[in-house]
C-alpha cells in the first residue's frame, strides 16, 4: 500500500469513527433524558429513555441484572430505567465508549499528520483531491446511514415520550386500546404506502430492486459476434422485469388501500363513539392530541426510511 492509499484509508477511518461517535452521543443524550428539551406545555414525565441498542450494549457488558425469564422482553422492548445505580453504570459505559472513540480519532489523526509531513511534494491540492475521493466513494453512504440512525433515535425517543404522556393521563382500557389499534394500523398504512411509492419510483427511474435481477432473467452464454441475438435477449429481460414490477405494483396498491381502509375505520369508530357519548368510550382533547402527534411521528419515521431507501 503506497502513501496516498494509506492516507486515504486513514481519512476514511477518522470519519467512520466520528460518525460512530455522533450516534453514541445521541444514545447518551437519550439515556440522560436530554435528547429533546422538555417544553413547558408538555405533561410532566420521566425523560430518560434507554433505546434497544443501549439495552443490548448493557446486556453484552453484563451490567444489567435481570432474570432469565425476562431476557427476551427486555431486549426487544424499550424501557425506562429507574434504578439509580443502573443509570450511572449505563452513562459511564457510554462515556467510556465515547472516550475510546475519541482516542481512536486522535490516533488516526496523528498517523495522518505524520504521513503528510513525510510525503514529499504533498500540497493542499493533493489533500483536497484525496478528501473528495474519500467523501465520494466511502463516506457519503456512511453519512446517509448516520443521518437515518440519528433520525430514528429521535423518532423513537419522541414516540416513547408521547406514550408516557398518554399513560400519565390515566386512560381507561378502551382509551388504551384505541391508541394501540390506531398506532398499529397507521404503521401498516405507512409501510404499505412507502412500499408502493418505492416500486413506482423504481419503475419511473428504471431502477428495479435486486430481487428482480434473479427472477428468471439470467443472460445465457452467447457468442459476442451475434449482437442481434444478444440485444433481443436483453430486451426480453427488460420486458420480463417490467411485467414483474407491474404485478408487484398492483399487489402493493391493493395492500395499501386495505390498510388505509382499516385505519380509517378505526379512526371513524373512535370519533363516532366519542360523539355518541358511548359510556367509557369518550376521548379527552389531551388524549386525541397525543394520538395525533403519535400518528404524525409514525408518518415522519417511515418517510425518513423511504427517503433513505430510494437514495441507496
Amino acid at each position: 500500500m503506497n502513501d496516498i492509499q494509506q492516507m486515504t484509508l486513514l481519512m476514511h477511518q477518522i470519519t467512520t469513527v466520528q460518525i460512530d461517535r455522533e450516534i453514541m452521543k445521541a444514545y447518551l443524550h437519550s439515556v440522560k433524558g436530554t435528547l429533546r428539551e422538555a417544553e413547558c406545555h408538555f405533561i410532566e414525565v420521566g425523560r430518560r429513555f434507554w433505546p434497544m441498542q443501549v439495552q443490548s450494549l448493557m446486556l453484552t457488558q453484563h451490567k444489567l441484572t435481570m432474570n432469565d425469564t425476562d431476557t427476551t422482553s427486555k431486549t426487544t422492548t424499550p424501557m425506562e430505567i429507574d434504578t439509580k445505580n443502573q443509570q450511572i453504570i449505563c452513562e459511564n459505559l457510554l462515556n467510556e465508549h465515547l472516550q475510546k472513540k475519541k482516542r481512536q480519532i486522535e490516533y488516526y489523526e496523528k498517523e495522518l499528520d505524520e504521513k503528510q509531513s513525510t510525503l514529499i511534494r504533498f500540497t493542499s491540492t493533493i489533500q483536497e483531491a484525496i478528501e473528495i475521493h474519500v467523501q465520494k466513494y466511502g463516506i457519503k453512504a456512511l453519512e446517509m446511514k448516520r443521518d437515518l440512525k440519528l433520525a430514528l433515535i429521535h423518532y423513537d425517543y419522541d414516540s416513547e415520550m408521547l406514550q408516557r404522556e398518554y399513560f400519565q393521563e390515566q386512560p381507561n382500557n378502551y382509551q388504551i386500546e384505541v391508541a394501540k389499534c390506531l398506532s398499529t394500523a397507521k404503521v401498516e398504512v405507512e409501510k404499505s404506502k412507502r412500499t408502493l411509492l418505492e416500486l413506482k419510483y423504481r419503475v419511473f427511474y428504471s431502477k428495479p430492486s435486486d430481487s428482480f435481477d434473479s427472477s428468471g432473467t439470467l443472460m445465457p452464454t452467447l457468442n459476442h459476434d451475434d449482437q442481434r441475438l444478444f440485444d433481443k435477449h436483453e430486451k426480453a429481460i427488460q420486458r420480463r422485469k417490467l411485467d414483474l414490477m407491474t404485478v408487484k405494483i398492483a399487489e402493493a396498491e391493493t395492500k395499501f388501500y386495505q390498510c388505509l381502509k382499516r385505519f380509517d375505520h378505526e379512526l371513524a369508530t373512535m370519533w363516532n363513539n366519542h360523539r355518541d357519548l358511548v359510556k367509557n368510550q369518550g376521548m379527552t382533547t389531551t388524549l386525541t392530541n397525543l394520538i395525533e402527534n403519535r400518528l404524525k411521528n409514525i408518518t415522519d419515521r417511515w418517510r425518513e426510511i423511504y427517503n433513505y431507501r430510494i437514495n441507496n
